[in-house]
């Protein structure tokens, strides 16, 4: 598996983050979807608060490195019909999003709070109800940027960069 540079990564979190304020992270087991959120995050350092529910605390080491995150756990997320308070974050990024269910990622748009979820799998139809969004897809050998815009109830996708 190719890994990618940090320099690479970079163009590709720039090109991410100048689109939407909703972004969708793909790619299986040991893709490197963490290592690019990593990144992701030193860009969007300058956020006045950033919250990570991080059910398998491999952001741990982001602590030392940037001020204002707040790390959770999963079970922040599994408290049943009453929404966690979340929507205070300027940011917030899911691990494992794949977990919960996605109609909370609508609640935190709902609330202006910028999303970077991260999944294994995407299910497109699920995603419908966030509308707008950017997806960057991490694979052997190639990371993929698309805008995804819900005209008329699909999808029309647009790539932004591939790498």
């Amino acid at each position: 598996m190719k890994r990618f540079t940090k320099n690479t990564i970079n163009t590709v979190a720039e090109s991410a983050l100048e689109k939407r304020s909703t972004i969708i992270v793909e790619g299986g087991a040991g893709s490197g979807k963490t290592y690019f959120v990593k990144a992701l995050l030193t860009k969007k350092a300058k956020e006045p608060k950033i919250a990570i529910v991080d059910p398998d605390n491999e952001y741990n080491d982001m602590l030392g490195q940037i001020n204002n995150i707040s790390l959770f756990n999963g079970s922040v997320l599994s408290k049943g019909p009453e929404k966690p308070s979340l929507t205070g974050y300027d940011l917030v990024v899911i691990d494992e999003a794949m977990k919960y269910e996605v109609s909370y990622l609508k609640y935190l748009q709902e609330h202006n709070t910028n999303i970077i979820a991260i999944f294994q799998e995407v299910n497109q139809k699920e995603l419908m109800i966030l509308g707008d969004y950017v997806s960057v897809s991490i694979k052997p050998n190639k990371m993929i940027v698309k805008e995804y815009q819900l005209i008329d109830g699909r999808y029309k996708s647009s790539v932004v960069s591939n790498i």
